[in-house]
Order: structure tokens, then C-alpha cells, then sequence
């Protein structure tokens, strides 16, 4: 029915997108739509929300957005939950239009594989990724860009600074 699928994506003037589901079967779709972020399905077994947006669509805001933004998720039965931002990773591809690629880590120069990028990003205690490529050099896919928020709570808050 819908109701507790993820239905849209917000961080204060930076970015509103709608999510769509991906396909059954078609776990490297991602909405080439402005406006439109797409929730990835292999996060899922982690327990985590993955939202994947073309650099060119709806992931061109995601470069704004900064450790400490608060994004906000919302769901199909009107629940939002809320997320801090924690990390942001960029990360070089080696390949950059093979799905099995390695990566360079932008911050250490560590080269790892797809599959080791993969458990980085998405496995351990439920959280959010955003993923979008990094454009450079007329290469869309040069290198990804993921934002890792973990769930809101009053332990968090009191870590955050007072704005």
C-alpha cells in the first residue's frame, strides 16, 4: 500500500525531492528526473535508507549539503523521521562507468573495491546514505559523493552546537 515507504527527502534550504521506489529487479535504476531521488533496494537488508540521485537530476544539491544539516525523511503514512549528518565521503572511481570498479578515497588516497565501498557505506547501525556521482573533467561518473546521517536522538542533540 505504500504507506510506510519513503515518499520524499528535505534538508532546509538545500534540498526537497520526492523518492521513488526502484523497480523489482533493477537494482542499478536510478531516476534520471529532476527532483526525483530513488530509494536503493540492497540497503534495505542492512536496515538501511539508501537514496541514489543523478549528479545531473536530483543529486545536484547534494554537494551542499553538510556535516550537522539535519535532513528530514518522509513517509507515505505522513511519519517524517529525522537524521544528522555525521560524514561526508567522496570517493575517486578508477573505472568510472564499471559497476565493479575501485575507489580511491578522496581524504586518504586508500584505494578499496566496489564491494568493501559498499559495506562502508551501508552496513552497520541503521542510517541514511545519499549517493550521487562527482562530475569532473566531462566525465559524469568520475567519483561518488555519499552523506551519512544517523538518526536524531536526544543523546545526539546534546552533542550538537547551539545555532
Amino acid at each position: 500500500d505504500g504507506e510506510d515507504l519513503v515518499r520524499g527527502v528535505f534538508v532546509k534550504d538545500t534540498l526537497a525531492l520526492r523518492v521513488m521506489q526502484q523497480p523489482a529487479g533493477k537494482d542499478a535504476f536510478v531516476s534520471s528526473v529532476a527532483g526525483v531521488a530513488t530509494q536503493f533496494r540492497m540497503a534495505e537488508q542492512f536496515g538501511t535508507i539508501g537514496l541514489l540521485a543523478h549528479n545531473f537530476a536530483g543529486g545536484s544539491t547534494f554537494s551542499k549539503v553538510a556535516v550537522d544539516d539535519e535532513i528530514y525523511i518522509l513517509y507515505g503514512n505522513e511519519k517524517t523521521e529525522k537524521f544528522i549528518v555525521e560524514k561526508i565521503l567522496s570517493y575517486q572511481a578508477l573505472s568510472p562507468n564499471s559497476p565493479s570498479s575501485d575507489f580511491k578515497d578522496l581524504a586518504t588516497g586508500e584505494i578499496i573495491t566496489a564491494s568493501s565501498l559498499f559495506e562502508t557505506v551501508y552496513k552497520g547501525n541503521p542510517h541514511l546514505v545519499m549517493q550521487t556521482c562527482i562530475a569532473q573533467d566531462n566525465e559524469l561518473s568520475w567519483g561518488r559523493l555519499f552523506i551519512i546521517a544517523v538518526p536524531f536522538t536526544a543523546e545526539r542533540a546534546s552533542t550538537l552546537p547551539n545555532p
